[in-house]
């Protein structure tokens, strides 16, 4: 393995690990917080977020040969990845902070004293989730005669139909399964 592969390896691996250690956050779901702690730890594993998928598309593109780095063995080429490594590659080009955003969804009971919260009042705790309405997607880009870039629909398509609406979380899930085969193991 390159030393370019190694270091995007290892980088990828480290965000991974920070996105999971994230305080107040148990698989892309914060515990019930007031607005401030939410607000801190929805920061916190947001920039988490984004680094997994940043460290994803370098490692991938160091995998493909670009920029002069040897391709690593096997790797399949852009048109053969699957659906979830097209969709980071295109949340992580798009710039994540517009491909984001919180959804209060999980109701979460808490205990109080010996027994739970009636039902009817459980707190909520809100969720990480990608974009679920496709219109406040970015565009995909064309060039000046006004041409489709079929790269950047063929991810986009990608990203609407795998991850649009779905948590965070799942996402970077199905990221960590495709690099594990490659690079993590």
């Amino acid at each position: 393995m390159a030393r370019e592969h190694e270091r995007a390896k290892a980088a990828c691996g480290n965000a991974l690990i920070r996105w999971r250690l994230t305080p107040g956050l148990n698989r892309g779901r914060l515990f019930p917080l007031d607005s401030a702690q939410a607000a801190d730890v929805l920061g916190l594993a947001h920039a988490a977020a984004v680094e997994v998928l940043l460290w994803a598309r370098a490692f991938d593109d160091a995998a493909r040969g670009s920029d002069g780095i040897t391709a690593y063995p096997g790797y399949p080429g852009r048109s053969a990845l699957p659906l979830e490594m097209k969709a980071a590659r295109y949340a992580a080009n798009k710039g994540v902070h517009l491909l984001v955003e919180l959804a209060h969804v999980d109701h979460v009971p808490t205990i109080v004293g010996w027994g739970m919260v009636p039902f009817g009042s459980a707190l909520v705790a809100p969720i990480l989730r990608w974009v679920g309405d496709s219109s406040r997607l970015p565009a995909v880009k064309t060039d000046n005669r006004g041409w489709v870039d079929r790269g950047d629909q063929e991810t986009r398509d990608a990203f609407e139909a795998h991850w649009c609406g779905k948590p965070v979380a799942t996402g970077l899930g199905e990221v960590e399964v495709w690099l594990e085969r490659w690079c993590l193991s």
